[in-house]
């Protein structure tokens, strides 16, 4: 009975010291498979034969392992094809991370402004980067949570880039995405033309006004009985004077784009000064039954402007308020809002669809070409208008319905 009982003992703590040192054994298993995973290795595994609770919790770690070791490989491959196709734009392309620390950076970008990844990547990216407007660019598109976009030079290469910079979610985190697009080409084929229709136009300014002065003389001297004759020289008449606005219209944008014209900024008084330029176009107002009127917050509101560039900005857009509305009012008028002085024209005209305001401002571009021609627009009011007002450091906004009207806001500088 005693030996037995000693046997029985002996087994026992045989099976417990077996325990012990399996558990042991295992528990360095485990812990050499948790450092390895947190080390991003996740090809070991541990195997215990058995049904009990131990086996499964080492199977279930061994999934886990699994299937984590698959994922990272999958994006790893992903990663793989990114950089790959990175590689392949043609566009610059860099990432900024939520630290402002470039995380991306293809060599399209490396390449363009000569520079290495070790000295880009995980830099700050204003620190990496040498070129102030993209810096101003990524800082904006930070602070307003809103895509910027402006125009990049490469002082070294005098490549003209066009810049789109816009956040990114990603993994939580708000990230900056910079894509630099080579717009070199196309700017000078821009400017060829310009210089092509400046020439042009200045070509063509003095035999359009020879035209224009025989014509008025023939009509003045030609006696009312020739009805037919006058009538064809009035058409003559009609369509010179519209050559005439639009080689003037094309001299004047080119002028602009070329720099020589000066912003000459003064104070002025608003009240007077709108009340100028209203005055000039409340006849043409009246003949199509509209109501003219002035609208303003502070009768003693002064702006820092060039008296004559102001004078055309407002002319310009009250003249196309006028002829795009054929019933009820135009509107000029000024106002503060956070400090800013806001200039506008407001119409009850037939608006512009949604679609097109974006691209108003371009040279030629007309909404209804036909209407617009009928009506004796050139193509050119709204381009100078833009090209003036940025001159002064401003900011035009355009505001319209279809059958309800358009407003267009001059934003004027803290300064002006």
């Amino acid at each position: 009975m005693t030996a037995a009982l000693l046997v029985l003992i002996s087994v026992l703590c045989i099976y417990i010291l077996y325990r012990e040192l399996s558990i042991r054994r295992l528990s360095d298993e485990l812990e050499e498979i948790l450092e390895s995973c947190m080390l991003g290795e996740f090809n070991k595994r541990m195997f215990l034969p058995g049904r009990d609770r131990l086996s499964r919790v080492i199977n279930r770690i061994n999934n886990v392992a699994e299937i984590t070791e698959q994922r990272i490989k999958k994006l790893e491959e992903e990663k793989i094809r990114w950089q790959s196709l990175l590689r392949g734009l043609s566009d610059a392309v860099l990432l900024v991370d939520e630290e402002d620390r470039v995380e991306i950076v293809n060599d399209t970008f490396l390449q363009e402004f000569n520079l290495k990844e070790r000295d880009v990547r995980e830099r700050l990216y204003s620190e990496a980067i040498r070129e102030p407007v993209l810096i101003e660019l990524i800082e904006r598109a930070r602070t307003t949570g809103l895509t910027q976009r402006g125009n990049i030079i490469n002082e070294d290469t005098d490549r003209v880039f066009r810049a789109t910079v816009y956040p990114v979610r990603l993994n939580h985190s708000t990230n900056i995405m910079v894509i630099l697009r080579d717009i070199t080409e196309r700017k000078e084929v821009e400017r060829l033309k310009r210089d092509f229709i400046a020439n042009v136009s200045h070509e063509l300014k003095t035999p359009i006004t020879n035209i224009k002065g025989y014509v008025e003389t023939l009509i003045e001297e030609l006696s009312p009985e020739c009805r037919d004759s006058l009538e064809f020289l009035r058409v003559i008449h009609k369509n010179t004077q519209r050559m005439e606005r639009l080689v003037l219209d094309l001299i004047q944008l080119s002028s602009i784009e070329s720099g020589a014209i000066r912003i000459e900024k003064r104070e002025i008084g608003l009240k007077d000064f709108l009340k100028e330029v209203t005055e000039e176009f409340r006849k043409a107002a009246e003949q199509k039954g509209l109501a003219m009127s002035m609208s303003l917050e502070d009768e003693q509101e002064v702006i820092r402007a060039d008296p004559l560039r102001l004078k055309q900005i407002l002319s310009n857009l009250i003249d196309n308020a006028i002829k795009f509305t054929e019933k009820g009012s135009v509107v000029v008028g000024a106002f503060r809002e956070d400090s800013l002085l806001i200039l506008f024209v407001q119409d009850t005209g037939i608006g512009i669809p949604k679609k097109y305001i974006p691209r108003l401002g371009e040279r030629f571009f007309r909404v209804d070409p036909s209407r617009s021609r009928e009506l004796g627009g050139t193509g050119l009011g709204l381009a100078i208008v833009k090209h003036l007002v940025n001159a002064h450091g401003w900011r035009m906004e355009i505001e319209s319905r279809e059958a309800s009207g358009t407003r267009v806001s001059i934003i004027v500088s803290e300064d002006g």
